[in-house]
């Protein structure tokens, strides 16, 4: 299943608000890589470039 929003991640209401207001409409594929098994409880390790804003 490829994620191309942050509601697809079943996070918490107040954190999909947060991400709204803030302008984050899609998770980077690091981020939805990494969300659901950090979810999960499992450890998360990953690397990427930095992105400046």
């Amino acid at each position: 299943m490829t994620v191309t929003t942050f509601s697809e991640l079943e996070l918490d209401e107040s954190l999909l608000d947060a991400l709204q207001d803030k302008g984050f409409t899609r998770p980077t594929a690091i981020q939805a890589a990494a969300i659901p098994p950090a979810l999960d409880g499992r450890d998360v390790l990953g690397s990427g470039a930095d992105r400046h804003r």
